[in-house]
């Protein structure tokens, strides 16, 4: 606030009702968007904003924002009345009290009940959980921060799931056919939209993600295989390429209607309502969708060179011949090996990466990324004479150039995007 002296905020305990305590939190003090001096000034400036001052300091550095407050080093005793009486918290920012939901929520709704004020800066007076649209913001920037802690772990999790689920369907083929496992698929999806508002626990919502990787293998492998199976030779590019188009067409547009409805609606219930759309439509059109069994007959049929009797079709002899005995097959095989070192190296590479942001700065990371980035494209055109090497180090390149830039540009716009719309400014 211009024209505070913000020394004059901190004062000693007089009873006027507005006696606050200042808390300050940051796994890593040196971070300079979280630093103890930069909380200070954002502490002082809410405390000041609303009329109140500061009786003292709850800092806890280096504690993670998973623990529950109430056992923080420092914060815990206040809140356990182990300290002089306060008439509430101040801190910098919702994500100082917690990186979590549940722990966020409940001191919060402590102060309320025990008729404590709660002030975080940025946010205009005193925060009302007893007024919804309050609450549901107060949530929302207590989920986004939960969300900004757990991204690389829970997005690392499902995409080891959805790997080992695309990968059985294949073997699977053979005893079932394409509708019974798309139908299964859509079934194990059934649970995902209701897991955030009605699991009892963490360990629901993680079994919930397991089988939303169950459900995107089984379904999206079926997908792919039935549309093959119905166009023929002459269309599958255009097949795939339309299967692929709607799905990362669909990813984008719901990431985005998702943050919106959730900035003007709330997180509950009306967000978790486009999962069960989805999950109802994709159910019920793949009941009314004809499995393509007649259509993969046909194929055999008139296929030009008929399949020899004693030729293994099995899961372990498919997979010799199509990643070596067969030369055509050996060359799509190559393709796809150097197509995977990306996305596996950038997925992975992500979670040191991440930390390195948070230890030595967002913009090191984005230039380094960027220029390792241009370095796989000038080795591929050193190595034109050894394609092979070339597409597997210049893949190899390219993701762990990402991993860098990544994470690091995701935590550049939350540094600089207020907690009130920094939702907004990530779907953006």
């Amino acid at each position: 606030m211009r024209g505070t002296d913000l020394n004059a905020v901190e004062r000693p305990y007089d009873g006027c009702g507005k006696c606050l305590l200042g808390v300050r939190r940051s796994s890593r003090v040196q971070l300079a968007t979280s630093s103890p001096e930069r909380q200070r000034e954002n502490v002082l400036t809410a405390a000041a904003s609303v009329g109140a001052h500061i009786i003292g300091w709850a800092d806890d550095w280096e504690v993670s924002g998973a623990t529950d407050p109430m056992t923080r080093p420092n914060l815990g005793p206040w809140l356990r009345d182990e300290r002089v009486p306060y008439d509430g918290l101040v801190a910098a920012a919702v994500d100082r009290l917690g990186r979590n939901v549940v722990i966020c929520l409940n001191t919060g709704y402590k102060m309320r009940d025990e008729k404590k004020m709660l002030v975080t800066y940025g946010h205009e007076g005193a925060r009302d959980l007893d007024d919804s649209a309050d609450e549901n913001r107060f949530t929302m920037e207590a989920w986004g921060a939960q969300k900004e802690l757990r991204a690389i772990q829970r997005g690392n999790r499902d995409a080891t799931v959805r790997t080992r689920a695309a990968a059985a369907p294949e073997a699977l083929t053979a005893r079932f056919r394409r509708k019974q496992l798309l139908v299964v698929g859509w079934l194990l999806g059934i649970p995902a939209p209701f897991a955030p508002s009605c699991a009892p626990s963490w360990g629901w919502i993680v079994a919930a993600n397991v089988l939303l990787g169950l459900n995107q293998g089984l379904t999206w492998s079926m997908t792919v295989n039935m549309k093959i199976d119905r166009v023929g030779p002459a269309r599958r590019g255009l097949a795939t390429g339309l299967n692929e188009a709607a799905g990362y067409t669909a990813v984008g547009v719901t990431s985005l209607l998702t943050v919106y409805l959730a900035t003007g609606y709330g997180l509950r219930p009306v967000p978790e309502l486009i999962g069960v759309i989805f999950v109802a439509a994709g159910l019920a059109l793949t009941l009314a969708v004809r499995d393509t069994a007649a259509h993969v007959a046909l194929e055999l049929a008139n296929h030009t060179k008929p399949l020899p009797t004693d030729e293994d079709t099995g899961v372990k002899a498919t997979f010799t011949r199509t990643s070596w005995r067969n030369r055509s097959l050996r060359g799509a095989s190559q393709a796809g090996l150097i197509k995977g070192i990306c996305p596996i190296l950038r997925g992975i590479g992500q979670i040191p990466t991440g930390h390195f942001a948070d230890r030595i700065g967002r913009k090191p990371l984005i230039v380094s990324g960027m220029l390792v980035q241009a370095v796989g494209f000038d080795l591929t055109l050193a190595l034109l004479d050894t394609p092979l090497l070339a597409g597997i180090l210049c893949s190899a390149f390219l993701g762990l150039g990402t991993a860098m830039v990544y994470p690091a540009l995701i935590a550049s716009v939350s540094d600089h995007a207020h907690p009130a719309w920094r939702a907004n400014a990530l779907g953006s």
